[in-house]
Formats: structure tokens, C-alpha cells, sequence
């Protein structure tokens, strides 16, 4: 029962600081204003994501192939990060099994972040709707804010978020990036 209840003291936290974010975004601009490593991102927020146990935390890996530089917002990046972490652990409970793979693959013409869970999947009628405002699947599984704004993080930072899945098997986040080139520091001049 303590876990339950601790459980649902996380959810509604999640569910609170959804639903400020998504006000305040309607107001606030999301454009990219710094240039952020995702590893160090995705490492931020597997650090401090709020494991059930050792057995949750456990099933979640994380495969650097290559960092990359973005152009974004750290503690917008941390909500889109933090969201895709916590629905991909939301399947793996609901199919009460299977696990959650971080990819981080900056070696690629297109810089790029994958989810990877092996857990409940979508059933393809579903897809089309996941980004939208306000719809969740299944219907009782949160607000249907998470995914909605991780779309407008993302098309404001000039990127793409898609999704591919198979009911029952798996579902992949496909995060795309523009690439950043950063100005090299302007070489010292000779006295």
C-alpha cells in the first residue's frame, strides 16, 4: 500500500508541474536560447528520476553511441527527457514486463535520441493521436499534456519527435536534430 500511495504522490507531482509547464507555455517562448550535450541531459535526468526500486531502475539503459551538441532550453530538454523516461515506464508496468533503452546517437548526419521500451506498445489505431492535446492512451493514463508539449518543445527547437510501434511488443521515440555547428575559438595572435 505505501508504495502505491508513494506512486500516486509521484504521478500527481508529474501531473502538477504538466499542467504549470503547458500554462506557461502557451505564454512563454520555447525557442532555443543555449546550445546543451544530450548525454549530459539524459544523464541529468537518470539521476535524479524518482525510481520505485532497484528492479525499475535496473531495466533502464543507457547507450552513448556518440554525444551530441543541441540547439534548446536545459530545463525544457530536462521535462521532454524526463516525460518520454516516465511513459516509457508506465508501459514496461502496465505490460508487467520488458525494458527501457536511452540511445543517444550523434554520430549520424542527423543527431538523434531514442526510447526504446519493450513493454505494452500502441495499437496502431492510437498512434495518429499521441501528440494531440488532452489524449492519453490508455484513457486512464494521464492528461494528455506529456507528449503534446514534448511536440511543440521539439518543432521549436527545429527538430522532430515521431513514433513507431507494435501493440503488445514495443514502442520507439525517434527525436531528430538539426546539426550545430560551434564557432572554433579564434586562434590566439602572435605578440
Amino acid at each position: 500500500a505505501m508504495a502505491r500511495i508513494q506512486f500516486e504522490v509521484r504521478h500527481m507531482n508529474h501531473m502538477i508541474d504538466l499542467f504549470l509547464l503547458s500554462a506557461t507555455a502557451v505564454n512563454q517562448q520555447l525557442e532555443a536560447t543555449e546550445y546543451l550535450s544530450m548525454a549530459e541531459v539524459v544523464d541529468s535526468v537518470i539521476g535524479r528520476y524518482p525510481f520505485t526500486g532497484n528492479a525499475q531502475r535496473n531495466a533502464v539503459t543507457v547507450d552513448v553511441r556518440a554525444d551530441f551538441t543541441f540547439a534548446g532550453r536545459c530545463e525544457l530538454s530536462v521535462v521532454v527527457v524526463l516525460n518520454l523516461l516516465r511513459n516509457a515506464l508506465k508501459a514496461l508496468h502496465r505490460a508487467g514486463k520488458g525494458r527501457v533503452r536511452i540511445v543517444v546517437d550523434g554520430a549520424r548526419t542527423t543527431p538523434r535520441l531514442l526510447f526504446i521500451d519493450t513493454g505494452c506498445g500502441i495499437a496502431p489505431s492510437q498512434l495518429p493521436m499521441i501528440f494531440e492535446r488532452f489524449y492519453s492512451y490508455p484513457p486512464s493514463a494521464g492528461s494528455g499534456i506529456g507528449l503534446a508539449l514534448c511536440k511543440e518543445i521539439i518543432n521549436a527547437w527545429q527538430a522532430s519527435i515521431r513514433v513507431l510501434s507494435r501493440e503488445h511488443a514495443y514502442t520507439v521515440f525517434v527525436l531528430e536534430f538539426p546539426k550545430v555547428q560551434l564557432a572554433a575559438p579564434a586562434p590566439a595572435l602572435a605578440a
